[in-house]
């Protein structure tokens, strides 16, 4: 009883602290050292005690096609016009009537003004028949003429619908003046719609195609 009392005595004059045991912790600053190196090297990364990040350089050329709606594009011609000769040498005159079609080597297409014959003729003296013509307006493939029929004296032509003419070619034509008065003009306007739409396709484009290009000319294997 009297240790209790004096152990009590003792603790209330002494001083007390209370201490608590932590484990310790000491941060850690880690650098990594990286080297870039050309992606075809291969001792390099062999010999090297970095990290290693391979590199590839070269150029690649984009390059994409996007096209606009012409429907609202109006086209306004007018046709050429000129005189050419006929050559026939076979010995049969042909009568042939107003928009008989010639046809040159490139597909333009002009209709006789007027209705017109054909003069019989030979091999060694052929008859030659003067007609005037006008261009059509579309050519055979349906492509506008118009400035396109301004043709230059020579230009050799086959009547269309004459099979002794545009098959067996016994009789030809040729201009005999160089054609004028075809024009085209195109009245329309690209609208703000169009671009946006034209922009969002470029975009798409570009995003979904870059990776495969990328992968297709470097080897990143």
């Amino acid at each position: 009883m009297v240790g209790v009392i004096a152990w009590l005595i003792i603790s209330l004059i002494l001083p007390s602290a209370t201490i608590q045991i932590q484990t310790s912790e000491e941060n850690e600053t880690i650098i990594y050292n990286f080297r870039y190196y050309p992606g075809y090297e291969t001792k390099y990364l062999e010999e090297s005690r970095y990290l290693n990040i391979p590199y590839y350089t070269g150029k690649i050329d984009y390059q994409y096609t996007l096209t606009v709606s012409t429907a609202n594009i109006r086209h306004i011609t007018n046709p050429s016009q000129g005189q050419i000769k006929i050559y026939n040498t076979l010995p049969q005159s042909y009568s042939l009537v107003k928009n008989t079609r010639f046809v040159t080597s490139d597909n333009l297409v002009f209709k006789a003004v007027h209705d017109f014959t054909i003069q019989t003729g030979d091999e060694k003296d052929p008859s030659e028949t003067i007609v005037q013509v006008q261009a059509n307006e579309r050519d055979e493939d349906e492509q506008i003429i118009g400035v396109k029929g301004n043709i230059q004296i020579h230009t050799p032509m086959r009547i269309k619908n004459l099979n002794e003419s545009f098959y067996l070619k016994e009789i030809w034509a040729e201009s005999i003046e160089p054609f004028s008065g075809g024009s085209t003009q195109s009245i329309g306007s690209v609208t703000e719609k169009d671009i946006e739409i034209l922009s969002g396709k470029l975009v798409d484009q570009v995003y979904k195609q870059k990776l495969n290009t990328v992968a297709q000319y470097f080897n990143i294997a």
